[in-house]
């Protein structure tokens, strides 16, 4: 039934509203994966939303997921799906082969730049008003090591990805600027791409941003860069609020990031992002045993955001607290 889902006509022949009504996971999943084949997103996530509901870790629903990240070439997400699907047993071998090709085609969008900055300039001449041949401009001139105008070039993505309304470019350019630990400016990158999506946002989109928020936190403008954020656009204030906490802590001022930290465990009680941030505290405050602690228990702890897990350990081998 989900191999079948891509046929125009499947809804007629299955018929998947059928499906629903004795296997409402897989009904819904086939349902959302025709619909993305018929250029329908919209209602293809939300069918997978309801979904997920059924069950959070349905291979099913995944693997529709990154089709629909495909589709949107929003090349980060689907990457961290595959890689979580992966890790799945008794997948059926069709599904591996799908993930393959899904894979070998972000891999070639990610490497779709590889040129000179002499062939990314003829691109730019020959199409002034398209944003992603700024992007490609852009990204060659980071390869090359040359950042001078790598600014002019991410404002022309911006300008004429909003002229177009191409969501995309601006998933793709908020990539480009991760890959060069620009995360600050990535975060400007993927808040355009929600606004230009009309502002939905999934769970897998919200913890990426939160996760770029958290990493840019460690550049002295961030401070003054997310206040600008929070005037223009309509950002969840945990997020804020958490990254803000992590600049005050990463430049020094322990006694003003303590308060911050108590503010934040009586507002989100239990919130992993927080505890993260805790455990950073103790870290910087030469606690190592209970940063130690907080950290192992972060990266054991199940249903928490796969990104905080991983920055966990990142942040035990940043401070020597392996064991």
């Amino acid at each position: 039934v989900l191999r079948a889902a891509v046929v125009p006509d499947a809804m007629d022949v299955i018929p998947l509203a059928d499906v629903v009504e004795i296997e409402p996971l897989l009904g819904l999943t086939a349902q959302a994966r025709y619909n993305i084949y018929q250029g329908d997103v919209d209602v293809a996530q939300e069918l997978l939303d309801q979904a997920f509901a059924i069950n959070p870790d349905s291979w099913e629903a995944k693997l529709v997921q990154i089709e629909l990240y495909a589709h949107e070439h929003r090349w980060m997400l689907v990457r961290r799906l595959i890689d979580e699907l992966r890790t799945m047993t008794d997948l059926p071998d069709w599904v591996q082969r799908v993930l393959e090709g899904i894979d070998r085609h972000s891999s070639d969008q990610q490497l779709e730049g590889g040129m000179s900055i002499e062939e990314a300039k003829q691109k730019v001449d020959e199409n002034p008003d398209d944003p992603r041949a700024h992007l490609l401009m852009a990204e060659a001139m980071l390869e090359a090591g040359e950042y001078k105008g790598v600014d002019d070039e991410m404002r022309q993505v911006a300008e004429l990805g909003a002229r177009a309304g191409d969501p995309a470019v601006f998933f793709d350019a908020a990539e480009l600027l991760r890959r060069y630990q620009a995360d600050i400016y990535a975060l400007d990158f993927y808040l355009l791409g929600i606004e230009a999506s009309g502002g939905k946002m999934d769970q897998a989109m919200h913890d990426l941003l939160f996760e770029t928020a958290y990493l840019a936190a460690t550049e002295p403008e961030a401070e003054e860069h997310f206040a600008d954020l929070k005037r223009q656009y309509d950002i969840d204030p945990f997020i804020l609020d958490v990254s803000l906490a992590r600049f005050v802590l990463l430049h020094d001022d322990l006694a003003v990031a303590d308060e911050l930290l108590h503010t934040l465990m009586e507002a989100y009680p239990g919130a992993p992002e927080v505890d993260l941030l805790l455990g950073e505290f103790y870290a910087l405050s030469g606690d190592s045993e209970k940063a130690r602690d907080i950290f192992a228990s972060l990266i054991e702890r199940q249903g928490i955001p796969k990104w905080v897990q991983g920055m966990a350990g990142v942040l035990m081998e940043r401070y020597s607290l392996l064991e």
